[in-house]
């Protein structure tokens, strides 16, 4: 049996963050599900933009390292390592649609607050649902597309399925007030609702 290429390896890689933001999500007594959600969620989109753009490229490493301004030499990390692309430079090597991006805009502006302040309100909450339920369908879509793999994910709880303790909770600070203001706004100029990819479900 012939071994994957690294960008399958990358984007097998890919479909268990998937799962794992899946699995945790999926568990209602853990507390810091929806962040860990929309963490994983965004770490598991960039790997598989990464797997893309290598097998755009032949599987040759180097198209997914980041350059040295002006030169010709490679970032290296604190490690020595190479420096890859982010999620964004990854997405724009790519032809993914207008729903795609916008949703993980909005997911990122997520996990930036998740990661920044911990906390989300209730009404964040509901919204990483709605992003990360998207982006969930979206992911599946292109991990078949591009690379054949069948993601077969576990269901998303509902809301509801935590009833009363999604209620409670702290109100949020102006940030993440103005937060769901974009996400809103994201989510309503989603353009073609018909489109098999979404911003937000």
């Amino acid at each position: 049996m012939a071994r994957p290429s690294r960008a399958t390896s990358m984007a097998k890689c890919a479909e268990s963050a998937l799962l794992a933001a899946i699995e945790i999500y999926n568990k209602p007594l853990i507390e810091y599900r929806e962040q860990t959600l929309a963490l994983l969620l965004v770490s598991a989109w960039e790997v598989l933009l990464k797997a893309r753009v290598l097998q755009l490229n032949n599987n040759k490493l180097p198209s997914i390292y980041q350059r040295q301004k002006g030169s010709r030499r490679y970032r290296r990390t604190r490690s020595g390592d190479p420096w890859t692309i982010d999620l964004w430079q990854a997405l724009a090597k790519t032809s993914a649609p207008d729903p795609v991006r916008e949703n993980l805009d909005g997911l990122t502006r997520i996990r930036n607050q998740a990661a920044h302040e911990g906390h989300l309100n209730p009404e964040l909450r509901r919204s990483v649902l709605f992003y990360g339920t998207a982006a969930v369908q979206n992911f599946v879509r292109y991990a078949n597309t591009w690379f054949g793999i069948p993601v077969r994910v576990p269901y998303l709880l509902p809301v509801g399925f935590v009833g009363s303790a999604m209620a409670a909770g702290l109100p949020g600070s102006q940030s993440q007030r103005r937060l769901l203001q974009q996400l809103r706004g994201l989510a309503s100029n989603a353009g073609d609702q018909d489109s098999e990819y979404k911003v937000a479900i």
